[in-house]
């Protein structure tokens, strides 16, 4: 007869370390698939177009061109050919493209472990993550009044080491992904991300358990 024995304090830790593991999992993987239909189709670029004047004022046409083009440069299918993008405009772009590489690799491999873990009875520590990310993401929409100070002073320092991703009205970029296409943007993955967590919420809500009298009444009934 094999008795194990679990040390409580270990237990606790790991079920703090797989709660903390599917916060961040949940909050990645649905911000990587929205970011990356934002990214890597046209759709979401052209829609902020009916949104904002800017498509409009550089030409619809020349605007879904180039929205096109970008998509697919981001894609890794075709290079920026159009000769109004700007040497600065594409140095940036080439950055973004390396930096949603690496992404890539990251969400591969926090899903491959995100889905293993859920195998080994996850339920309990899976939903409190989900509890706790609605919470965050709360408090992320609450940010948004401030998005454009987030976006110059945190996000692209955090990310970039120049002053490349800053365009002028001579770049396309100004154009056709100015900075309210970003804020609707992170508004959208934050409202998404919501309603997945809620979506989570649901799935595990917790079922009514069955009684004697309900198992006594069904076999009446048949």
């Amino acid at each position: 007869m094999i008795i194990k024995y679990t040390v409580p304090g270990i237990s606790a830790s790991k079920k703090s370390l797989r709660t903390a593991f599917f916060c961040f999992a949940l909050l990645f993987v649905t911000t990587y698939v929205t970011v990356a239909f934002m990214a890597y189709t046209p759709y979401w670029y052209s829609i902020n177009c009916n949104w904002h004047t800017r498509c409009e004022k550089l030409g619809i046409d020349i605007a879904q061109d180039h929205i096109v083009e970008l998509a697919g440069y981001l894609r890794h299918q075709n290079e920026l050919t159009s000769t109004m993008w700007s040497e600065k405009e594409r140095n940036h772009l080439a950055e973004v493209r390396a930096i949603y590489s690496q992404i890539l690799a990251a969400f591969l491999i926090t899903l491959a472990v995100f889905i293993y873990l859920l195998r080994d009875r996850a339920r309990a520590q899976l939903k409190r993550a989900a509890k706790i990310n609605l919470v965050f993401l709360a408090l992320c929409l609450c940010t948004i009044p401030w998005f454009k100070e987030f976006w110059h002073d945190v996000f692209h320092p955090l990310f970039f080491s120049n002053m490349d991703w800053f365009n002028t009205p001579k770049e396309v970029s100004y154009w056709i992904t100015p900075q309210v296409l970003f804020k609707y943007s992170a508004i959208a993955i934050v409202v998404f991300l919501v309603l997945v967590h809620a979506g989570v919420l649901y799935a595990l809500r917790r079922r009514p358990s069955v009684t004697t009298k309900d198992l006594e009444s069904r076999g009446q009934s048949t």
